[in-house]
């Protein structure tokens, strides 16, 4: 039977600490703190997985998932945690990067991680896009929201309180207008349409579009649908008839 060895990374932007659990429930121990590099991590795990089968965790963070798939395309078992969900024992306050990547490799070994769902790299990007348009359309409204109380504001009041507002907008208090920024901004992600989002989804992306499409009865990819597609986990996604 083949040795397994369960690998705990504590991956930071900059740097990535290794730790290993034997599958023969010894204490698990930090072997190295390596720069964030693809590369020299692989060389390292090709060591460690000389004569054994290797599992590999992680936290997800601001990281993503890049990663988990270049691990799982070199044929490397590679899981991405949940951290709130990862077991913490009361007292200990002593936070270091090796430490926490012996935590995972030791917890990785008993089968106490929640793992999360790693999405495709194609609804990854829809999901990325359709939240930088859904921000852009936020501070949009904000602005518009902000010219419209200010403007409700002057015409309640007679002419001394025209005469302020005026001030106001000479001295950059209050503008007539959306900040150019938030206005190219909102042409560019918040007036785009939606379908735009859709053309980076994958093949199955795609067809789940057309799903909540024809369950909503629209002809049209709309905010709600690429929203519910962009965040909706694999598992819970309808199969298709195989007519469409």
């Amino acid at each position: 039977m083949q040795k397994v060895r369960f690998v705990g990374l504590d991956v930071h932007k900059e740097s990535i600490a290794i730790a290993v659990a034997d599958g023969d429930g010894s204490a698990p121990e930090s072997v190295a703190t390596i720069p964030n590099d693809t590369t020299l991590l692989l060389k390292r795990l090709k060591k460690l997985g000389a004569g054994a089968s290797l599992r590999c965790c992680y936290e997800a963070g601001p990281t993503g998932f890049v990663l988990q798939r270049a691990l799982a395309a070199a044929g490397i078992a590679c899981a991405v945690i949940a951290p709130s969900l990862v077991p913490q024992k009361a007292g200990d306050r002593v936070k270091t990067d090796s430490r926490d990547a012996v935590k995972l490799a030791r917890f990785l070994r008993s089968g106490d991680l929640t793992e999360v769902h790693v999405p495709e790299a194609s609804t990854e990007a829809m999901r990325d896009l359709e939240r930088c348009r859904d921000g852009a359309k936020r501070r949009l409204r904000e602005s518009d929201a902000e010219l419209a109380g200010h403007e409700g504001w002057i015409s309640r009041g007679g002419e001394q309180v025209i005469e302020a507002g005026e001030e106001l907008v000479a001295r950059g208090v209050v503008q007539r207008e959306p900040s150019p920024d938030a206005r190219a901004e909102g042409q560019e992600l918040g007036g785009a349409e939606p379908l735009g989002q859709a053309r980076v989804a994958g093949e199955d992306d795609a067809e789940q579009l057309l799903a909540v499409e024809v369950l909503a009865g629209e002809d049209v990819v709309n905010d709600a649908s690429v929203h519910v597609i962009a965040n909706l986990p694999q598992a819970l996604r309808v199969a298709l008839p195989s007519h469409w």
